[in-house]
């Protein structure tokens, strides 16, 4: 709509119509769990959560209105136990889930507690903010963990379930630590502890933070000065009535957010998150607001395109306690490239979208198809630094190329001429490039797999040629050589050979005789005519 100055204008809102509403449990396997986040995400890519509440025995902990019919993803998820996924549809009235959401302890015989100590290029504790986030599993199956790392100490405790986990940490300075794979076996991780270095980039990310000042009584419309395209817009009284002093706002690029998984037929967009933090005049942080504050953010078409996203379904999300994204009722502007939304609290906010359709087809009876056909995603062309023999402890660029859709890939190394492989970067962006820590030991016969995805399933796979590594210790290795397979002899036939070897015999009989008659052949004298 057109409005001009100093006119009155009516907008009508219409809500959803058929509004519902869904119980039921959450438990640890044998009783209700409080405290847990279940979030609801719909074929659209909306996300909304609700909290497990504190009732016992066998009544229903969960409690959900004005909930709009559609089918929903559910997820139950809680600090200390691995999450619990269920698919529901709300149709016709309201819901009762059919079974209980149930979590598992990470602890005792069903897991252990990992800590990871975070630490900077310089291998020294890092004291500024930074999360790690552990993952397992793929799609729709897949559970993430996440902590924040102590700022004195660097270290942050991960409680993991039995399983294979791939543990990375995210520092706010836009360096990130190589994967390490946890193996926890009937309640006991392979490892105790572990070191997380933050030693390579986050492709894309670029630091960027603001601070602007504003009266708590008065409100104001706050614009990032560093951070283009960032509104704040704070109505009068929000945070205080009477309070005329300066206090601040702060925003700051995050990029601690961006390994954290959406779920199912979601993904994050870009490469970092947005920090916003208001404090007062004493430096101490607002949290209690009276109203809405409703803030724009920008993404770009790149972003959205390297996500494998749809552009209609971006959403303004929120990081919770239990490290599960939150949606708020977003406005998408595609012209100019924002994100609009209200909150009720502040946090690390991040944009969150639905996958789109890698290709689109005709659903008419002539069998046609409508709108672009997307180009077969496949991978090729990796190598790993120079190839031949490369130092262990060094960092050495894994390079391939895509064609294709593709929202990210999966890095793994084999030390084994390429038999098995484990885990070395997960959800990194599909681009074409990754620095990678060598590992500090001697491997005869390595090799680097790309798997290419697009949200959940594989796409393609490409591996390299066979390299060594020379550790500092450890047997000297020498430049491996592809095994060489030497085609099979061909088969022959006995009888047919027989024949050959009988008529060359029989030719190289008759050749003296043949030879004799060529020779009378030029002697004849001719006959007059």
């Amino acid at each position: 709509m057109t409005v001009v100055a100093s006119e009155t204008d009516a907008i009508t809102c219409t809500p959803p119509s058929n509004l519902r509403s869904v119980t039921g449990s959450v438990t640890d396997g044998s009783a209700n769990l409080p405290g847990a986040t279940v979030t609801f995400t719909d074929t659209a890519g909306k996300i909304f959560s609700a909290t497990s509440g504190n009732e016992s025995g066998l009544n229903n902990n969960l409690s959900v209105t004005n909930v709009p019919e559609a089918t929903y993803k559910l997820r139950a998820s809680k600090q200390g136990y691995d999450s619990a996924t269920a698919t529901a549809t709300v149709s016709g009235g309201n819901l009762t889930l059919s079974s209980p959401l149930a979590l598992t302890a990470a602890s005792g015989a069903g897991g252990d507690t990992v800590t990871v100590t975070v630490r900077d290029s310089l291998d020294a504790t890092y004291t500024s903010d930074a999360r790690v986030v552990a993952t397992k599993g793929s799609g729709s199956s897949q559970v993430t963990v996440v902590a924040e790392a102590e700022k004195t100490t660097g270290q942050a405790s991960l409680d993991l379930g039995n399983g294979t986990w791939s543990v990375k940490a995210i520092g706010d300075n836009g360096s990130a630590s190589a994967i390490t794979t946890v193996t926890v076996t009937s309640g006991t991780a392979d490892t105790a502890s572990l070191n997380a270095d933050l030693d390579t980039a986050v492709s894309g990310f670029t630091q960027a933070k603001d601070s602007s000042s504003f009266t708590p009584s008065k409100g104001g419309l706050i614009k990032g000065d560093n951070i283009s395209g960032l509104e704040i817009n704070v109505p009068a009284s929000t945070f205080s009535t009477t309070d005329s002093s300066t206090a601040t706002m702060s925003t700051a690029k995050d990029p601690t957010v961006a390994g954290i998984d959406p779920g199912a037929d979601q993904n994050f967009v870009g490469s970092s998150g947005f920090s916003i933090t208001p404090t007062d005049a004493n430096g101490k942080e607002m949290s209690s607001l009276t109203g809405s504050v409703t803030i724009t953010v920008p993404y770009t078409d790149a972003e959205v395109a390297a996500a494998g996203v749809d552009e209609s379904k971006l959403v303004f999300s929120s990081i919770d306690a239990n490290g599960e994204w939150e949606s708020f009722p977003t406005t998408v502007d595609t012209v100019n490239n924002t994100l609009t939304a209200e909150v009720t609290h502040f946090s690390t906010f991040g944009i969150v979208g639905g996958l789109a359709a890698s290709s689109s087809g005709g659903g008419g009876s002539g069998g046609g198809t409508s709108g672009a056909v997307s180009t077969p995603t496949a991978v090729s062309g990796v190598t790993v630094g120079a190839g031949g023999v490369i130092a262990g402890g060094s960092v050495k660029a894994v390079n391939w190329s895509v064609t294709g859709n593709s929202t990210s890939v999966d890095i793994f190394l084999s030390e084994d001429g390429g038999t098995t492989y484990a885990a070395i970067a997960s959800g990194t962006p599909s681009g074409s490039s990754y620095m990678w820590q060598v590992p500090d030991r001697s491997v005869a016969r390595a090799k680097i797999r790309v798997d290419v995805r697009n949200g959940g399933a594989i796409l393609a796979s490409a591996s390299s040629a066979l390299f060594a590594i020379q550790g500092t210790t450890g047997a000297v290795v020498t430049v491996p050589v592809e095994t060489q397979i030497e085609a099979p002899a061909a088969i022959v036939d006995p009888v047919a050979e027989l024949y050959r070897r009988r008529d060359r015999a029989d030719s190289q009989a008759c050749r003296p005789f043949d030879d004799l008659l060529r020779g009378r052949r030029r002697q004849a004298p001719s006959v007059p005519g």
